[in-house]
């Protein structure tokens, strides 16, 4: 087991090994790198928040990025997380996903505070994956941006297989004045289920679907268009098993 302390950065874990990773639960883990996780097998992270505060230098200026998964080659369960910028009070990039390894990813009941960017400087994601993964299951999301909500091209850094799976549920994408596309995806086909999915467009006119939802292959069709997206529940404290289509 690792429990992550302030300062906590870069977790490089061993090929082939599984781990649990436990965040504080009386209080914020000040991490300004945020929590970059490369290598290791089966990976659990349990519950707590992580402050980015001030972030890091980077090319292109400040980061304040909340995860990166990287390299994984068994399942990743990250569960009850909050990512938040006590300093500044929004993130540059929640979490992103690098998964060449044939890994399965799954979120469950996570929270990225307001997300800020712009399209000359730093492109803000809540989820972006540029590689893999072969599963992507969420249930029990809420994403607060003034960019873009999800950015989804599997294969964009990567040659191998597409997903197997994607599988939403209880998402919450709440869009500023300024955001642009909540869900972004290219126009690969591969199953994907969607289930409680609703995004508000910010400026955009509700339907007026092309301003805030791309998706050449129309698989977002049951992605609800909101003022105001509901609260969304997930199920805090239950593994999640892939469903398929049920």
């Amino acid at each position: 087991m690792i429990s992550l302390t302030d300062g906590t950065g870069t977790l490089k874990l061993a090929a082939g090994q599984d781990y649990l990773v436990r965040l504080p639960t009386d209080r914020p883990v000040v991490m300004p790198q945020g929590l970059t996780i490369s290598g290791g097998h089966n990976v659990v992270v349990i519950g707590g928040t992580i402050d980015v505060a001030g972030g890091y230098k980077a090319s292109g200026g400040t980061t304040r990025r909340g995860m990166y998964l990287v390299g994984q080659s068994g399942t990743v369960f990250v569960e009850g997380v909050r990512f938040e910028s006590s300093t500044s009070g929004t993130l540059t990039e929640g979490i992103d996903l690098d998964q060449r390894l044939g890994a399965v990813v799954i979120l469950q009941n996570i929270h990225l505070d307001r997300l800020v960017g712009t399209y000359s400087t730093n492109h803000a994601d809540g989820v972006q994956t540029w590689a893999g993964p072969r599963e992507l299951l969420i249930d029990g999301l809420w994403i607060d941006t003034e960019y873009q909500g999800m950015f989804l091209l599997p294969n964009q850094h990567f040659t191998g297989p597409m997903p197997e799976l994607f599988d939403f549920r209880n998402v919450s994408i709440t869009g500023g004045s300024s955001a642009g596309y909540m869900i972004w995806k290219d126009n690969q086909v591969f199953p994907w289920h969607l289930f409680n999915v609703f995004v508000s467009p910010g400026s955009h006119a509700i339907d007026d679907r092309s301003h805030y939802l791309w998706d050449p292959t129309n698989s977002l069709s049951a992605v609800i268009g909101t003022a105001s997206p509901p609260a969304v529940a997930g199920t805090a404290g239950v593994g999640y098993v892939s469903p398929g289509y049920q």
